[in-house]
């Protein structure tokens, strides 16, 4: 018959006691007295606290995916502005105009344009291609550009309520919002 050997953590026990108490060795080398009963009051708080751990755990995954993960969700869309905000184009001329977004976290980044509307005021003075921006002067005037997207505003987050004997967890779902901006257009000869 084979022997085998149990692999224990640091400060288990290795040995065993025949009587009430007994010396043992651990793994870290070092012998005491103990109790029979040490080693099983020890696994008995481990499984109590594992047990804890694991129901805690559930318990927030569940409450985050029924809040649909507001909690980790990026910074948001506060505004946005048009680059060059007034240029002047001669008649057939084009610019090329982009949409920067400011965010609720300070940062500022262009947005892709394939998430920006674009519109004219007046198409006879000048055009805008709707994606990409590019405006075409028609004739001399004045046109207004406007730019517009829409951003998803997550949820603000759910609340609990314990009360009767019952817990009921109201969650606010997200909105959308449009946000736009504008440039001006000149037109000249």
């Amino acid at each position: 018959m084979k022997d085998t050997q149990n692999v224990w953590p640091a400060g288990s026990q290795v040995g065993s006691s025949t009587e009430d108490r007994g010396t043992s060795t651990f793994c870290d080398g070092n012998r005491g007295e103990v109790s029979a009963g040490m080693g099983e009051r020890r696994l008995t708080r481990f499984r109590g606290r594992l047990v804890l751990t694991v129901a805690v755990a559930l318990f927030v995954s569940a409450f985050l995916q029924g809040c649909s993960g507001s909690f980790f969700s990026g910074p948001t869309l506060s505004s946005m502005y048009v680059t060059p905000a007034s240029p002047m184009i001669a008649t057939s001329g084009t610019t090329q105009l982009a949409a920067y977004g400011m965010y609720s976290d300070g940062n500022q980044s262009k947005i892709s344009t394939d998430k920006v509307s674009w519109s004219s005021s007046d198409p006879a003075v000048a055009t805008v291609t709707s994606p990409g921006g590019l405006v075409t002067a028609v004739s001399i005037g004045t046109a207004t550009i406007t730019a517009s997207t829409t951003e998803t505003i997550p949820s603000s987050g759910c609340s609990v309520d314990i009360s009767g004997g019952g817990i009921t967890k109201t969650c606010r779902s997200a909105s959308s919002e449009t946000v736009t901006a504008t440039a001006t257009i000149n037109v000249t000869e």
